[in-house]
C-alpha cells in the first residue's frame, strides 16, 4: 500500500515564511511542521540561507530605490532625452544636475571629502576620529 505525501509545497512554505497565510492555513502548516521533520528541515534551511522571499525582495528593491533615487532620476531623464527629442538639451541638463546631486549626496563622497580635508590640514586627531568611525585601521 502506498502512502500519500501530504507535505505542503515549497511555495506554500515560502508564503508561511513571508507571513502571507491566514490564521487557518498558518495553523495547519504549524501542525504539519510539528510532525514532519523533513518540512521543518526545509523551512530551517530556507530561513538560514536568507533565501529572498517575496516581501524581502520587494523591501530590498524599495530600499535600493530610496538610496539611489537621484541616480534613478538621472537615468530616467537620460532616457527621456532620447524619447522626446524636442527637449533633448533640457533633459540632458537635468541628467547632469541629477547625477551631480547623486555624487555629492552619497555617504562615501562625504567621507572621502572629510578624509581629504583632515589630511590637508594634517590634523591627526581628526583623521583618527574619521578612520575609527568608518572602521579602517592604519
Amino acid at each position: 500500500m502506498r502512502t500519500i505525501n501530504r507535505c505542503p509545497d515549497e511555495l506554500r512554505l515560502l508564503a508561511y515564511l513571508d507571513g502571507d497565510l491566514g490564521d487557518g492555513p498558518r495553523v495547519e502548516i504549524e501542525k504539519h511542521l510539528a510532525g514532519c521533520p523533513e518540512c521543518l528541515e526545509n523551512l530551517v534551511i530556507a530561513k538560514e540561507t536568507d533565501m529572498p522571499t517575496k516581501k524581502g525582495l520587494w523591501n530590498g528593491l524599495i530600499e535600493f530605490a530610496k538610496k539611489n533615487r537621484w541616480l534613478l532620476a538621472s537615468g530616467l531623464s537620460f532616457g527621456l532625452s532620447f524619447a522626446l527629442p524636442r527637449y533633448f538639451l533640457q533633459f540632458l541638463t537635468a541628467t547632469v544636475i541629477l547625477s551631480l546631486k547623486w555624487i555629492f549626496d552619497s555617504r562615501a563622497t562625504k567621507t572621502l571629502i572629510m578624509i581629504h580635508n583632515a589630511w590637508k590640514e594634517r590634523d591627526n586627531k581628526g583623521l583618527h576620529r574619521i578612520m575609527d568611525r568608518i572602521d579602517i585601521k592604519k
